[in-house]
């Protein structure tokens, strides 16, 4: 008897432990409209502030099969828990031409799942409202990823906001427009809609306001964000920030029909079938492995600028299935074609102060120097223009470029010329286009700009690499103080940034991140009310000066070198047709 009532209690001692576990473990559980997800517990990097991470969430059916080059379908609904892991599922497939980022995630044609951060623990998360950044990864339209590889969400998560960070289809995969039925390209944008609707359908159960919806993208992410903006995705957001990229960025369009990369690419396989129908035919029965090794991914036709082969397109209407772009961006502003919602839309365009110098060849930073001892290495940034390298007119504007930049005296291997180098660069592939935007976009919505300048100890680039003798900011590195960044190559600096606060710098850096992060998560919550000074001419423009002692302003940055390139393309105007 005594035996039996052992047991008994002790039965009743484990029925006790399941319960206090499912009731300790409700919180972790989401019910969404594809159904219940549960979450992982997590703490914050800096402060140990816990939140849940809900990674690998799909948002669409798998592209593969007849679905690959095709818009996404949305995801069946589940009815068993969806118990998600510490590990992200696959990432999108990135050709092996590819070499930004170099990173080495598990990978898989499908691969159409998102990833949500929240530091809402209470069990019923649906009355907080919390401000939502909705994020696009960058990587050339060929590379990166919704890991924390490039997006951890401590930062984010320690200034009470909700992350969402995405996988869409990149490369051929993604922007592979055979300009037939149904197969017009732009699938990656349509993957980015196909995110932002069911995020703006759920993301109340995370604790999140569906109608604060900031969405962010970085470099190839910015102009696609851009491009969100010129169609109807606009319903969806709220506000939205552009780091680094924007539609009118020259390497953010390559042509409209891709079918010709495919014939050479392809070549020996398709024989003499090389019409459109039997080359799309081709590639969709085409292995994977094979599309990712052959496929190019970009060209540098100049050290000055770069082409991706793999964009964005504008899609024939007659022939397109749910299409997101119809117009070219000139045109949709010049025509003044928006939608209500885009007009309401409160849109942040930015750049860092010295872009270029992130796609130096670090191992031999000065490679440049023996090509641009002739003018012709220098490329003029502008879709459309009908002038050719050989003209007198074309060479006339390159040989301006360069005394523009470097002067009359020789060109030597010193850091002054380095920083001349980078900041033709700069301007050629960023700043130009950051103007233009600002220039348009201004006229049809609440348009801000940040200018960002930190030169602290996680710029993912320039310690690296040694780069230490330029000047600025470069490209991507602004996001390291918005995101902390686990790639190993870089996550070291974090660590010993944390390790040793009693050093200055470390703790500027600290800081810093806490000011980048609060101020896109108070422009999520409720707009730029502290630094409310909208763009209203470019000539005058007043940014947010993002620098290593905090916020400051800053007018008209890189003023002279954009007043010397509008009379430059005053001089080709007449040239340029149909710019993009």
């Amino acid at each position: 008897m005594a035996w039996h009532l052992k047991m008994l209690n002790l039965l009743f001692f484990w029925q006790f432990i399941a319960i206090v576990n499912i009731v300790s473990c409700e919180y972790l559980t989401v019910n969404t409209c594809s159904g219940p997800i549960v979450g992982v517990p997590q703490k914050t990097f800096v402060h140990q502030v816990p939140y849940i991470s809900y990674k690998g969430i799909p948002y669409a059916q798998p592209p593969v099969d007849k679905l690959r080059f095709r818009v996404p379908r949305s995801v069946k609904p589940w009815t068993e828990p969806l118990v998600t892991t510490n590990e992200y599922r696959p990432s999108c497939l990135v050709i092996a031409q590819a070499f930004l980022f170099g990173l080495k995630s598990n990978q898989s044609e499908d691969c159409l799942f998102l990833n949500v951060y929240t530091p809402v623990l209470e069990k019923s998360k649906t009355k907080r409202k919390l401000p939502v950044l909705f994020y696009i990864h960058g990587g050339g339209f060929n590379e990166g990823d919704g890991t924390d590889a490039f997006q951890a969400p401590d930062f984010v998560m320690e200034h009470n906001a909700i992350l969402v960070v995405i996988n869409y289809r990149l490369g051929p995969f993604g922007y592979a427009n055979f300009n037939l039925h149904g197969y017009t390209g732009n699938m990656a944008l349509k993957d980015q809609r196909k995110a932002l609707k069911w995020t703006k359908k759920n993301i109340k159960y995370f604790g999140g306001d569906p109608d604060a919806i900031t969405m962010i993208g970085e470099s190839a992410g910015a102009v696609q964000v851009h491009l969100h903006l010129l169609s109807n995705s606009c319903k969806y957001i709220k506000r939205a920030v552009m780091l680094s990229g924007n539609a009118f960025n020259y390497w953010s369009y390559y042509k409209n029909n891709n079918v010709d990369l495919f014939r050479e690419a392809f070549k020996n396989e398709l024989g003499d079938q090389t019409s459109d129908e039997e080359v799309l035919n081709y590639m969709i029965n085409a292995p994977a492995e094979s599309i990712v090794a052959k496929s190019p991914a970009l060209d540098i036709i100049s050290r000055t600028t770069l082409l991706f082969y793999w964009t964005p397109v504008v899609e024939d209407k007659r022939k397109a299935v749910h299409p997101f772009l119809l117009q070219k961006p000139h045109d949709i502003y010049a025509n003044n074609n928006f939608c209500a919602n885009c007009r309401n839309v409160e849109v942040v365009f930015s750049v860092t102060s010295s872009e270029g110098f992130s796609f130096l060849d670090y191992t031999q930073p000065y490679a440049w120097i023996e090509a641009l001892k002739s003018s012709s290495y220098i490329a003029l940034p502008y879709h459309g223009l009908t002038l050719t390298q050989d003209t007198a007119k074309y060479q006339a504007v390159q040989n301006k470029i360069k005394k523009f930049y470097f002067g009359d005296g020789e060109i030597e291997q010193t850091p002054e010329r380095l920083n001349q180098y980078v900041q033709l660069t700069t301007d050629t592939n960023f700043v130009i286009p950051f103007y233009e935007a600002m220039r348009l976009h201004s006229k049809v919505a609440k348009t801000y700009c940040f200018y960002f300048d930190i030169n602290l100890n996680t710029n993912i680039v320039k310690l690296p690499r040694n780069l230490t003798d330029i000047e600025g900011m470069g490209h991507i590195e602004d996001t390291g103080y918005l995101f902390k960044i686990n790639e190993p190559k870089y996550s070291f600096l974090y660590d010993q940034t944390l390790a040793d606060r009693s050093n200055e710098i470390n703790r500027k850096t600290i800081c810093a991140w806490k000011f980048v992060t609060k101020l896109f998560t108070d422009f999520a919550r409720k707009g730029l009310v502290k630094y409310d000074n909208p763009v209203k001419s470019v000539k005058n423009a007043k940014c947010i000066h993002i620098t290593n002692d905090g916020l400051r302003s800053i007018t008209r940055p890189h003023g002279r070198a954009i007043k010397f390139w509008r009379k430059a393309k005053n001089c080709l105007y007449p040239f340029i047709v149909d710019e993009f």
